[in-house]
């Protein structure tokens, strides 16, 4: 089972400053897509990660 943690993402501007935060609780990751690597491919690698969370709020 997956320990549920509690976090924060924070929007910063330009100089740094934060600008919006929203804070979430018991949230766990739910889903991971990542790239598909080919050697002879020039594509950027991108990864996508889903959080799942009980409760969130904008601070």
């Amino acid at each position: 089972q997956v320990e549920r943690k509690n976090g924060s993402i924070i929007l910063l501007d330009d100089t740094g400053q934060e600008k919006l935060r929203w804070n979430f609780f018991s949230a766990w990751p739910s889903k991971y897509d990542g790239p598909d690597f080919n050697a002879k491919g020039n594509d950027v690698a991108i990864d996508a990660l889903t959080v799942t969370c009980e409760r969130c709020e904008r601070a």
